[in-house]
């Protein structure tokens, strides 16, 4: 078993990353690119350094795996946090706050519906609006807007 493991070149690190690389294609959800990048890596060094023995090698390979792993996910998740537009594609009440518009009608006791687009919204508000006052959208909750006057 020892010859085998004297006998890793470069070019298995090499395929072996690109064998990970191509796996990855398949639906990985980044899982596999830390360790493949780490196998890239080690097969680099390997080819550079010469005399590279294979405890170093799998020692370094380990060490990157999970180094690289963890900044790939810390990456994700931070990414992951920010919201953007596209994330609100399917919520079409999130996406109207913010909206400035005139109150189709008049909003009394904290409740009514307004007329927004081409939809009729049920609203909520902590003050009365009168009808044709300028109002803003604030916030969401379902399919209720939460309007306060501009």
């Amino acid at each position: 078993m020892w010859e085998v493991m004297e006998a890793i070149s470069f070019e298995h690190w090499f395929v072996f990353g690109l064998v990970l690389l191509g796996l990855e294609l398949f639906g990985a959800t980044g899982f596999l690119l830390g360790i493949a990048s780490s196998a890239l890596v080690v097969g680099l060094l390997a080819w550079l350094f010469d005399g590279f023995a294979w405890q170093a090698q799998l020692v370094l390979f380990a060490t990157l795996s999970l180094v690289y792993s963890w900044v790939w996910f810390q990456y994700f998740r931070r990414r992951g946090d920010a919201e953007d537009d596209s994330s609100l594609i399917n919520d079409r009440a999130a996406q109207l706050i913010g909206t400035v518009t005139e109150a189709s009608d008049s909003i009394a006791d904290g409740r009514g519906r307004i007329a927004l687009g081409d939809t009729l919204w049920t609203v909520r508000s902590e003050v009365d609006i009168a009808r044709g006052d300028s109002i803003r959208v604030v916030a969401s909750e379902g399919m209720e807007l939460l309007v306060e006057p501009a």
